[in-house]
Parts: structure tokens; C-alpha cells; sequence
């Protein structure tokens, strides 16, 4: 497998957050730095999103997702683009 090293433009931890109806994604160059960065606002929204799929059935979800993976057909490879 062939690896290529690249100039870092950005930081090497990244956070996306939903903000003002956009996402917006924010680089750190420390693990530490990202960690400070998060705010209970952040924490409730990651707690939300997890615990909406709460009420769902198992079982269920995973035919229906397996359904969909064999409905629809898959994205053109970017040599195709």
C-alpha cells in the first residue's frame, strides 16, 4: 500500500460542531487543546444524538438498514465521475 506524506494545513484533532444552522469544523494541534475546547453544549448535543436512536428496535434497524444497502445502488467510483 503506497503512503504519501503531506505539509499539515490544519491541526492534527478536528471537532465538528452544528452551530447557527452550520457545521463548522475546528482544528487543534493537541489532543489536549481539542479536549478544552469541548463544552457541556457539545457533550448534551453527542448525549442527544445517541440517545435518539434509543427507542428503536434492534433487530428492525438492522433489516432495514441491510434493506437499503441492497436497494439502492452504490455511488460511482471517482474514476467514473
Amino acid at each position: 500500500m503506497a503512503t504519501q506524506t503531506l505539509p499539515m494545513t490544519r491541526g492534527a484533532f478536528s471537532l465538528l460542531r452544528f452551530r447557527d444552522g452550520h457545521f463548522v469544523e475546528e482544528h487543534f494541534a493537541s489532543l489536549e487543546e481539542a479536549r478544552a475546547a469541548i463544552t457541556d453544549e457539545d457533550i448534551q448535543a453527542a448525549r442527544s444524538a445517541a440517545g435518539s436512536w434509543a427507542d428503536l428496535d434492534y433487530d428492525e434497524a438492522v433489516e432495514a438498514l441491510e434493506r437499503f444497502r441492497q436497494e439502492v445502488p452504490p455511488s460511482p467510483s471517482l474514476e467514473e465521475v
